[in-house]
C-alpha cells in the first residue's frame, strides 16, 4: 500500500519533474511476494494487476482471524439471488475490504442433467475475467 501511495503522491510533490514516475519501488514490492516479476523481462499485464490487487487487499483485509471456507451445499430451496447472497456473505467471512467491494465478483455456473432435468447453481469468486477479443 505504501510503494502504490508513493507512485500516486510523486507526480504531485514540489520536487516533481516532467521525466515520469519511478515505479522501482512498486515494482521490488510485488516482487517480494510475486516472485515471477523479478528481473526485466516483458510480463503479462493481468498478472502484474492480479498481484498488486491481491497485496492491496492482505494489506487492509477487515478479516483479521480467517476461518476455513465454507463449502457446505447452500440450501436449495433459496432462488438465485438468495444463493448468490449467501456465497457473497459467505466470502466476505474470509476476505473483506476495499478491493473486495470493487474488483472481485461473483460468477454463476448452471448445469441441468439432460437426462432428469437436475439443474445446479453455484457462485464462484473471481479478481478477473478474460474475454476473447476477435
Amino acid at each position: 500500500m505504501k510503494a502504490l501511495a508513493e507512485v500516486i503522491k510523486e507526480p504531485w510533490s514540489e520536487d516533481s519533474t516532467d521525466q515520469g514516475v519511478n515505479m522501482n519501488s512498486l515494482k521490488c514490492t510485488i516482487q517480494k511476494f510475486a516472485p515471477c516479476f523479478i528481473g526485466d523481462a516483458q510480463q503479462d499485464a493481468q498478472g502484474f494487476m492480479r498481484s498488486l490487487l491481491l497485496g492491496l487487499h492482505e494489506d487492509i483485509n477487515k478479516v483479521i482471524e480467517k476461518s476455513d471456507p465454507e463449502f457446505t451445499d447452500i440450501e436449495k430451496i433459496l432462488d438465485v439471488n438468495e444463493k448468490a447472497l449467501e456465497s457473497w456473505s459467505r466470502f466476505l467471512k474470509v476476505e473483506n475490504s476495499k478491493i473486495v467491494n470493487n474488483f472481485i465478483g461473483l460468477l454463476k455456473s448452471s448445469l441441468k442433467c439432460t437426462y432428469c432435468g437436475y439443474s445446479s447453481v453455484t457462485f464462484d469468486s473471481f479478481w478477473d475475467l478474460s474475454l476473447p477479443i476477435q
